[in-house]
């Protein structure tokens, strides 16, 4: 296991569970850091367990795997999502930094159909759950995939994943 993954995992597992989620969660008028902070708050054991697996899954990728320059961008592509994608109330968890991740993976996939498929009903739940931030993971899902075309290009031959 590479030393991100433990980070990672370390980030995860020890992050304070918001019992108050409007002290940590980005929305309408929040302190400003909030912006920076509450993708390492999550509202319960389920979101904790289930951001950590989708995030573990999506680094085990060997583009993600010692790279520090993408995981900044990530977490840049986070942080900007929070100033775009507002709701009605406060924001927390890792899942727009999921999104985006996933999004850059969008230009190097092999079967582009069956992503177009299933990222987008992905997408479309979070719009249809109560209490989640569709909008923010859409907003991070696309400038992940506009980050992912300036990272590899168009000629991403030597990327293509199966």
């Amino acid at each position: 296991m590479n030393i991100y993954k433990i980070i990672i995992i370390i980030t995860f597992t020890s992050c304070m569970f918001a019992s108050n989620i409007s002290s940590f969660g980005y929305g309408y008028n929040t302190p400003l850091y909030t912006h920076f902070t509450y993708m390492f708050f999550h509202a319960g054991y389920i979101h904790l367990i289930f951001n950590s697996y989708v995030f573990y899954t999506l680094t085990n990728n060997i583009l993600f795997k010692n790279n520090v320059v993408l995981f900044t961008l990530l977490y840049l592509i986070a942080v900007i999502t929070s100033f775009i994608a507002y709701s009605d109330y406060p924001t927390i968890g890792a899942s727009t930094m999921i999104f985006a991740m996933a999004g850059i993976n969008f230009p190097i996939v092999k079967n582009k159909k069956k992503y177009l498929t299933v990222f987008p009903l992905i997408i479309l739940t979070g719009f249809i759950i109560p209490h989640v931030n569709g909008l923010a993971h859409a907003v991070s899902a696309i400038l992940g995939i506009i980050s992912g075309f300036i990272k590899y290009g168009f000629d991403k031959r030597k990327y293509i994943q199966k």
